[in-house]
């Protein structure tokens, strides 16, 4: 059997693998699995850690033992992003915070039991292969302003990525792209800054996205295009209003530009109410995921070739 992998995602708290020749099969408890650029290691959260798989490695390794926190498998979208040397990986966690009102600031929550004041808050994370690992980016924005106004969803940080010089890290929150250097050498990153907006305008139907408006909630690397495609959406998956793409040219990111995928004429004959995410694979095939009814939400292929069961994440490739 090949020692490299062609597919990776997570179902009912599994992750699901597929080796190059072989066939998809459960070898973890898990979610957010992604495909070293290698394809020869898996990695994978659990209970907000990270955990390593290889054929090499002769089974699992963990690599992080982070204090766990609350809500590490809900509705938040955790993820994990390689960095192109393997040698690092980004990865998101749910930390939880309380606000006090006295002093008016947003407090990272140490007790053993949470209580009903205390919310989640994304966060982004370096860890090396070594095992060391640090916190690289806490909450963005004015999440004092959101938590006040119950409006948390709009508070989290979303698909943190290296680009493919590994010498930044690209983070969409908010609808707005921020980046932030990477020294390979000490696994530190400078402080994010501000890069472009992606989307414009404002949804104020959707609880938690009235901050973000409909600015993009997505990122997908599409290395045979060497271009960042975003989507642009609301928040709780009632459809993609816009795609569009950045070029990567000679180390930097160009101006946005729309995109209508040829797979948009195809809805009609999917019956899918709308499409909530895209990720395309090593060949250069997109797949998005397509909400065909309450029941039927599975990522499928553009070319209709290959489907994901029905729930399953994510997939990486």
């Amino acid at each position: 059997m090949s020692s490299r992998f062609v597919l990776a995602y997570s179902l009912n708290g599994k992750v699901y693998l597929k080796p190059r020749g072989g066939r998809v099969g459960v070898f973890a408890e898990g979610v957010a699995p992604a495909i070293a650029p290698s394809q020869e290691r898996v990695a994978f959260l659990k209970q907000g850690d990270v955990f390593l798989y290889s054929q090499q490695l002769g089974g699992t390794k963990q690599l992080t033992n982070i204090r766990t926190s609350f809500m590490q498998q809900s509705f938040f979208p955790l993820s994990i992003a390689w960095h192109p040397d393997e040698e690092y990986l980004l990865f998101t966690r749910v930390e939880p915070y309380t606000y006090n009102e006295h002093t008016r600031r947003l407090i990272e929550y140490r007790g053993a039991s949470p209580s009903k004041d205390v919310v989640g808050i994304m966060t982004v994370w370096t860890v090396h292969l070594s095992g060391q690992y640090q916190r690289t980016f806490g909450p963005l924005g004015d999440v004092v302003a959101l938590y006040r106004s119950n409006q948390l969803e709009g508070a989290s940080v979303y698909e943190p990525m290296f680009s493919p010089d590994g010498r930044w890290i690209w983070v969409l929150h908010e609808g707005n792209l921020y980046e932030a250097e990477f020294d390979r050498r000490t696994g530190a990153a400078g402080t994010p800054r501000f890069s472009m907006r992606l989307g414009t305008g404002f949804d104020l139907e959707s609880p938690g996205a009235s901050k973000a408006g409909h600015g993009a909630l997505m990122l997908a690397w599409d290395s045979r295009s060497n271009r960042l495609v975003y989507w642009v959406g609301r928040f709780w998956g009632t459809g993609v209003y816009e795609y569009g793409y950045l070029s990567w040219q000679r180390g930097q990111l160009g101006k946005p530009h729309e995109w209508q995928p040829p797979f948009a004429k195809l809805l009609k004959q999917w019956r899918a109410e709308n499409i909530s995410g895209c990720v395309f694979d090593r060949r250069g095939n997109l797949w998005v995921r397509a909400v065909q009814g309450e029941s039927n939400v599975r990522w499928i292929r553009t070319d209709g070739r290959e489907a994901l069961p029905v729930g399953a994440s994510r997939p990486s490739f």
